[in-house]
């Protein structure tokens, strides 16, 4: 039972852990050169959890 938890678990972080990089990941070759005299068009942002807001009413946490 303890082997099978300790294995559950060092494949659970294993995902993680390749799942999140620091470096930017471009294709082979290719450098990515932002312009920084552009407009910004879209801005995104991520929404945690909201409890269980329904679609119909108005949330505090999403206002």
């Amino acid at each position: 039972m303890k082997f099978s938890r300790l294995l559950f678990y060092i494949f659970t972080t294993s995902i993680f852990i390749s799942c999140a990089t620091i470096k930017m990941q471009v294709k082979e070759g290719h450098t990515f050169k932002p312009n920084k005299e552009s407009e910004l068009l879209h801005s995104f942002y991520l929404i945690g959890d909201a409890g269980n807001s329904e679609l119909s009413k108005k949330d505090s946490a999403l206002v």
